[in-house]
């Protein structure tokens, strides 16, 4: 209220000094005898009054320009808020399954077009490998394809727990399974041999897996939303090379990090099909 009150007020001081001030202080001035010749008047006082009547319009015109681009640039971002809410996406991890465990990923970029992490500290190709299958359950939005930007992983028996971090492979996209109510992908894990065997090791327990993955779901119209999934998984089976994982009872979370719009040459997919 104080701030409208202020632009009114200044608004008149404004009027008053252009309309008013003006016009007087030139009417004055052609009245009083130059004190130098450089001062002297050269023009009419209809002269001096058009030209300060057209610099003021020049003036009004630059306002009026300046409050119509505000507006514009206003509408805009309600126009992007508006896409990008159209075209935002959420899920929650809804389950996970561990598979290849007997294998190691080769030929990573040739051979193997879902997502790929790796584990801090790998030497060269001196690592194992698994892969996970997982399940999203999804709550709004339809998305295309995944980056798994990050992926922490716990999993814990009784006395110990293995604790796994892991970064992307590379800057590649996936393409998403899409079912009428989840997305599905899978993302293959590289390890430290002995990382591996522990993961090996606790399976043939019962454990559970703790995981918060980092990933960015874009969709058809290329909105990135990113988001940071948790969840806590029990082994619903019983076989060592198949190891199925359910929530464990409590709610998976999700927590928002932002939405990107990216250009069509910005999401560039692994392996092409």
């Amino acid at each position: 209220m104080k701030h409208g009150k202020g632009i009114i007020i200044t608004t008149v001081i404004i009027v008053v000094i252009c309309f008013v001030a003006v016009p007087l202080g030139v009417n004055y001035a052609f009245r009083q005898e130059a004190p130098v010749d450089i001062f002297a008047a050269r023009w009419d006082a209809a002269d001096a009054l058009n030209y300060i009547a057209t610099s003021l319009a020049f003036i009004g015109t630059f306002f009026l320009g300046l409050v119509a681009w505000k507006q514009n640039n206003d509408l805009q971002k309600i126009e992007t808020n508006t896409f990008i809410a159209n075209n935002s996406c959420e899920v929650f991890l809804d389950s996970i399954r561990l598979k290849n465990l007997n294998q190691i990923a080769c030929n990573l970029d040739t051979e193997h077009e879902e997502s790929i992490v790796a584990e801090e500290g790998i030497q060269g190709c001196n690592y194992g490998s698994l892969q996970i299958e997982m399940s999203f359950k999804r709550k709004s939005g339809y998305s295309t394809q995944v980056r798994v930007n990050d992926m922490v992983i716990f999993v814990c028996d009784e006395t110990t727990t293995i604790d796994i971090w892991t970064k992307r492979y590379d800057d590649t996209f996936n393409k998403i399974a899409i079912t009428e109510d989840h997305n599905r992908f899978n993302v293959t894990v590289l390890l430290k041999p002995e990382t591996k065997k522990k993961i090996i090791d606790h399976l043939n327990d019962n454990c559970k897996i703790m995981m918060d993955i980092n990933i960015e779901l874009v969709s058809a119209s290329y909105v990135s939303t990113k988001l940071k999934c948790r969840g806590e998984f029990i082994k619903s089976n019983t076989d060592n090379l198949e190891n199925n994982f359910e929530l464990s009872g409590k709610d998976s979370m999700c927590f928002w990090g932002g939405n990107i719009i990216y250009s069509e040459k910005d999401v560039t997919v692994r392996m092409k099909s």
